[in-house]
């Protein structure tokens, strides 16, 4: 499976005008954003040349959000989707905007279980069977939903001669645009917007994007507050934190959960540190280190640092891991 997503892969340098202190940036669009081949391919690429600040990895789903945001906005004003057909593959995507107080577009994806060979497109009762696949696909996935928009990619509809009742069925008071490459295309206007230092209008939401906000309550000029670690729409990928603090009587670190995809209170969870030793008061220095382990779950590592030349430290570790799936649930 990493072969097969390292295969599918698709890399675009931005060719941008940009200062010359600045560089072009690699973008690379995976299928299946899994950290090892993530790691993988950014390995690949810094051996190839590349420097690492300039290496961006994203998914297929995220590629096909940059895609649609850089459309007309008439084009994703409700809910936008995409069917992707390639040879033993099939996909459906889905991608809701939010305009509240904070912009945000949620995107997601599933393979669906009738993928076909594309080979079966090469003889009329072939072109029959892979139209019937399709136009159950879009009974089931489309209902009625209202699009403003839906997007076909993939070789297997370089031609829809063959899917008659598919497209009959997707075009009927909907707008259908078809584009093969469109992963290729919104990892190019990715790697543009980077090179160009271009913000986001939206906050993406979708499986390399954090879902929420992760602080931590610190005491900072007498002053307590909460302490951003996370913050949602980052990539989880590149998002890897240390953070040095003193305990002022007490022995815990307490987080706060954000989540973006629901209208509860905010989640708090408490991070017990009584493995380290006893000490006086302030004489406890930590290092907090967080790293994302995949889309939902985040691994918090604590060390105990000790304080200065005046006590030393005991090299003891606690590690937890924040579930943020729990925190998106109804």
């Amino acid at each position: 499976e990493k072969k097969e997503a390292q295969a599918e892969a698709e890399t675009v340098a931005a060719d941008t005008d940009v200062p010359e202190e600045d560089h072009d940036y690699v973008v690379v669009s995976l299928r299946q954003p899994e950290k090892r081949t993530l790691q993988l391919v950014k390995t690949a690429l810094i051996r190839a040349g590349v420097e690492e600040e300039c290496i961006r990895v994203i998914s297929h789903t995220e590629s096909f959000a940059h895609f649609v945001l850089h459309q007309d906005s008439n084009l994703y004003n409700r809910l936008v989707g995409m069917f992707e057909l390639s040879n033993q593959c099939l996909y459906y995507y889905e991608m809701q905007v939010s305009r509240g107080s904070r912009k945000f577009v949620l995107v997601d994806s599933e393979q669906e279980e009738e993928a076909f060979n594309l080979d079966i497109l090469k003889t009329t009762s072939g072109g029959k069977i892979a139209d019937k696949i399709l136009s159950s696909l879009a009974e089931r996935v489309i209902g009625k939903k209202y699009y403003s928009a839906i997007f076909l990619s993939g070789r297997g509809f370089e031609d829809t001669s063959y899917c008659t009742n598919f497209m009959n069925l997707i075009c009927n008071r909907r707008r259908v645009l078809i584009e093969p490459g469109i992963f290729a295309i919104g990892a190019e206007i990715f790697a543009k917007k980077v090179a160009n230092h271009e913000p986001e209008e939206y906050t993406i939401l979708c499986d390399t994007r954090v879902s929420a906000d992760i602080s931590i309550r610190v005491v900072v000029n007498e002053k307590e507050m909460n302490y951003p670690i996370v913050t949602a729409g980052e990539s989880w990928v590149d998002t890897e934190k240390n953070v040095e603090m003193i305990l002022d009587d007490q022995n815990y670190i307490d987080f706060q959960v954000n989540s973006m995809l629901r209208t509860r209170r905010p989640m708090r969870l408490r991070m017990l540190l009584d493995e380290f030793p006893k000490r006086e008061n302030r004489t406890t220095r930590v290092r907090m280190s967080t790293e994302f382990i995949n889309q939902d779950i985040l691994r918090v590592t604590v060390r105990d640092m000790g304080f200065g030349d005046l006590v030393s430290t005991s090299g003891k570790e606690i590690t937890e891991e924040i579930d943020l799936s729990e925190s998106s649930s109804s």
